[in-house]
């Protein structure tokens, strides 16, 4: 330390290099011109617990800190960059340097080898960095970015043009400044026990697989070798690197598999070219140039051997680069300081004005589903039910262990019947009301001869996918990324579509709760009188479908009159349904209290409310003409 420069003043270090693994730091130590000792006046912030490198390359002194040992990830690098802020918040811009994966395209002439360098540069409307685990995936399998990452700043694509310009002319000089780094550590040319020296690793075990060819794994050699099938690459003259520009992929999760890297890649576009861990946790928070040194292709078959080769290939490319800008040039650049806070206040100026717009966008588009799916309302059918309930009234079935066990049983079924007028469809309202209390998104439809709409299943799909929509944020984003918005004038969609669009919905929602009132007064009915039930078409079949499917856990509760055919085509349809009659008994319980209430409290039959032994003669009479009809 004693042979170290010391400067006066933290403020001459102009320049903030990250390096996220211990191989990538020893990588930037050993382009440094001059290590230095910490500036006498630098006091670190309290909330900073970075370890910091002091140093110089070229004209320029710069500050380098790494993630914690056995840290990476988004969330390390935006901490290690947000505290390196809290301490020098003069610095002028970033690098975020070490190693990342190739995307190799032979098809399309992009011809990436391990030992690359890949560059993250604009292109087509991207910042350079695109985090690929933020956005969704269109029906056309188009990816949509949500939300977006900074460029880097102007002062280094600057710098990288110039840089571009000088290499056309004379090459590159990473082979130049790789050997003035292993004559001053001689220590990196030889491997360390496991570790690998910080050398070309050979053409031999540079070697690219067909996308679908697995790893061999040890020991499998023999059983496996026939599967693994090399693409055929030309051999370089030179074992030199390239340089590559374009867009880096940046996410939260390692790539280790050919055919996700190649889904990726196709989904951001011809100019990704690499991916890695740590970048897009800090293009918005610190404004930097992404340089990757390539050590695998991001399928099974990676390996830590090119690892160091890479990380001071990526570092020998950050020192070229800064050799080629002048010191005058940065020192006019606006320092992040100043560029976050424009970027901070234009954030908080949009901001609302962005959120106004989802919402008045989600309603629009919801919407234009509504009237593209044209659905029956049956929220109207149940608030009249639910208007005829009488207090306490139902609470018989609501305690059933019939019912307890259709709530509990994963995937079940429940059938309730009884006569014309007994009062099913205002018992259904009341399980409705039930499972809502419960915080159950209950899905429902009411069948009814007195529209026709409300008379098949086409029409129960249309307001029960509406009704999902509402309730299930997965289910509605599955609806808006397929939905195309302007096509509410095309053709209505038919049956199978309705199906096939319930089943996705339900399987995004994963648990879907049903109750279906008045089965007699549909298609049904007819369907199981002509066999239509047992050939495996119309509502029955259909629910069957829901309740067999070991991606959603359905709950289905049907009402209906005790029609025959029903009953034996649910017996036939419905694995291992669960029946429950309303039986008089029960429903005379509920008659006799609603009339005991309504004499009670009626102001018009003041008689009836004082002789307590009228009342009983006429609750007992009513009960029993009753027998067990609501209507009658």
């Amino acid at each position: 330390m004693a042979d170290r420069k010391q400067l006066p003043d933290f403020q001459a270090y102009t320049i903030g290099w990250i390096a996220a693994l211990d191989k990538e730091l020893t990588a930037a130590l050993a382009m440094l011109d001059e290590r230095h000792q910490q500036p006498e006046n630098f006091i670190q912030n309290q909330r900073d617990t970075n370890s910091y490198s002091w140093g110089r390359i070229g004209a320029h002194n710069m500050i380098i800190a790494s993630l914690a040992d056995g840290s990476y990830g988004l969330i390390s690098a935006a901490t290690t960059a947000t505290s390196m802020i809290l301490s020098l918040p003069h610095f002028l811009f970033g690098l975020m340097v070490g190693i990342g994966a190739g995307i190799p395209r032979l098809e399309d002439d992009v011809d990436i080898r391990l030992g690359d360098v890949v560059v993250s540069r604009p292109i087509d409307g991207s910042p350079g960095v695109v985090q690929y685990d933020l956005g969704k995936l269109k029906a056309n399998g188009e990816f949509q970015r949500v939300g977006s990452l900074a460029s880097p700043p102007a002062v280094l694509l600057k710098g990288l043009a110039k840089l571009k310009a000088d290499q056309r002319l004379n090459g590159n000089q990473l082979p130049k400044l790789l050997a003035d780094a292993l004559n001053l550590f001689p220590r990196l040319a030889e491997p360390q026990g496991k570790d690998a020296a910080f050398i070309h690793q050979g053409p031999r075990n540079n070697r690219l697989f067909a996308a679908s060819s697995p790893h061999v794994q040890p020991g499998k050699v023999q059983a496996s070798r026939s599967h693994r099938k090399e693409a055929p690459v030309e051999d370089r003259p030179e074992s030199d690197p390239e340089i590559h520009y374009g867009i880096i992929a940046s996410g939260n999760t390692v790539v280790k598999d050919s055919a996700f890297r190649d889904q990726i890649q196709r989904q951001l576009g011809t100019g990704c070219l690499c991916f890695e861990m740590e970048a897009a946790g800090l293009m918005n928070d610190f404004p930097c140039l992404v340089i990757r040194g390539v050590c695998d292709y991001a399928d099974s078959h990676k390996n830590d051997r090119w690892q160091n080769y890479a990380a001071i290939v990526a570092a020998a490319y950050a020192k070229e680069l800064l050799g080629v800008m002048n010191a005058a040039s940065v020192e006019q650049a606006d320092g992040v300081e100043r560029i976050m806070g424009i970027v901070s206040q234009i954030d908080s100026n949009t901001r609302g004005t962005h959120q106004a717009v989802l919402k008045l966008n989600d309603s629009v588009r919801f919407h234009q589903i509504h009237s593209w799916l044209a659905p029956p309302d049956a929220s109207d059918d149940f608030n009249e039910a639910a208007g005829y309930h009488h207090e306490g009234t139902g609470q018989w079935f609501l305690d059933s262990k019939e019912y307890s066990k259709w709530k509990s049983t994963a995937s079940s079924s429940l059938w309730l019947y009884g006569r014309p007028g007994c009062g099913k469809t205002v018992l259904s309202s009341t399980i409705i009301n039930d499972l809502q209390s419960r915080g159950v998104d209950c899905l429902y439809f009411y069948f009814t001869f007195a529209d026709t709409r409300k008379q098949s299943l086409d029409g129960a799909l249309r307001s029960i996918l509406v009704q999902l929509c509402r309730q299930n944020e997965a289910a509605k984003g599955y609806l808006n990324a397929i939905f195309i918005p302007g096509n509410t004038d095309a053709a209505q969609p038919d049956l199978a579509y309705l199906c096939a669009l319930f089943r996705e919905m339900a399987k995004k929602s994963g648990e879907i709760w049903l109750v279906l009132d008045a089965l007699d007064e549909r298609d049904v009915l007819r369907e199981c009188q002509n066999g239509q039930a047992l050939k495996n078409k119309g509502l029955l079949p259909w629910i069957r479908t829901l309740l067999e499917s070991e991606e959603i856990n359905f709950h289905v509760l049907v009402t209906s009159r005790k029609e025959e055919d029903i009953y034996q085509a649910l017996k036939e349809c419905i694995p291992k349904p669960m029946h429950i009659p309303l039986r008089n008994e029960s429903v005379n319980a509920d008659i006799r209290a609603f009339v005991r209430t309504t004499l009670e409290t009626r102001g018009d039959l003041p008689k009836w409310r004082a002789d307590g032994a009228s009342r009983r003669m006429v609750e007992e009479e009513l009960t029993n003409k009753a027998d067990g009809m609501f209507r009658w």
